[in-house]
């Protein structure tokens, strides 16, 4: 399923993109599996080096988080309105918000670090929310 999806949406965008474009995924076992990284060779993908047990750099987990944190202070009753609610604050997500992230990375990927909260519009104490938000999840699971 991976395959198919680097096949059909991932492989044409870096074609668009051209030589500039690098891939980047985390070790995660489908993106290191026996079907996958042979796939990502033969199409000679450029990727960048992940290393085990380093800090997630992925622009995109960092925005799932500041839109888990948003969302958590809804109070909903049902599915249905949580995923009214859920449409609605990505909505409200501001794009310099997006294009912060995606503007660190080379300097998030240079000093393999996150970068300081200081430095992303919209990223104000993120770090911290989501900590508090894991740390209340395990709570009420308990």
């Amino acid at each position: 399923m991976y395959c198919d999806t680097l096949k059909q949406s991932m492989i044409p965008s870096l074609q668009r993109l051209g030589c500039r474009a690098v891939f980047q995924h985390d070790n995660d076992h489908k993106h290191t599996s026996k079907m996958t990284t042979p796939l990502l060779r033969k199409l000679r993908v450029n990727m960048m080096d992940w290393p085990s047990m380093s800090p997630d750099l992925n622009p995109i987990e960092h925005l799932w988080c500041i839109l888990k944190w948003k969302v958590e202070v809804h109070k909903v009753p049902n599915i249905q309105q949580l995923c009214d609610i859920i449409m609605e604050e990505w909505k409200r997500t501001p794009v310099a918000t997006c294009e912060a992230l995606v503007n660190s990375m080379p300097k998030r990927v240079k000093k393999g670090r996150i970068p300081p909260k200081h430095q992303l519009t919209g990223f104000v104490n993120m770090q911290k929310k989501c900590a508090n938000s894991k740390q209340s999840s395990l709570k009420q699971s308990q």
